[in-house]
């Protein structure tokens, strides 16, 4: 049965008129092994719950109010599906960016992560509204971002 968080994000997706191609959420097993990959790839401890106090890797990051508005220029996908990660619920899903981005913006604020599928990058926004991002291009963009506009190094 989904939890309730799950259905605000399934009420988003059909509002949004995306299609089950275009934002889905991964099957259990693979679920279960995307989150397994990630955390052992991207942190020291893959059991915490505050992921951006254990990264394994160089990281940037930035006080930003609604960063999924910017989620398509900070993503060096190349138009690809990407994984988008609810930390605290640990669903996974699969979509680009620019759906991730509609989504996020008709649901409750959460911690979600944003990953490359093949693990060059990550970017994570926490419950303060702290954005990091690892990878060198994730980082190189965020920081474009910081020196064109007003916003706070966290």
């Amino acid at each position: 049965m989904p939890t309730i968080f799950e259905q605000q994000i399934r009420e988003a997706v059909r509002g949004l008129g995306l299609k089950k191609e275009d934002f889905h959420r991964l099957d259990q097993f693979r679920e279960h092994k995307v989150l397994q990959d990630v955390k052992r790839h991207f942190l020291t401890d893959p059991e915490t719950t505050c992921w951006w106090q254990s990264f394994r890797y160089e990281s940037g990051c930035a006080e930003m109010d609604r960063a999924h508005t910017r989620l398509e220029e900070l993503c060096p996908n190349e138009e690809k599906k990407v994984w988008c990660i609810c930390c605290g619920e640990e669903m996974v899903f699969d979509a680009l960016p620019a759906d991730i981005a509609k989504v996020l913006d008709v649901c409750p604020v959460f911690e979600y992560a944003v990953v490359d599928k093949k693990l060059t990058w990550m970017i994570l926004r926490n419950h303060r509204d702290v954005l990091y991002a690892i990878g060198a291009k994730t980082i190189a963009n965020l920081n474009r971002m910081m020196n064109n506009e007003s916003y706070t190094s966290a």
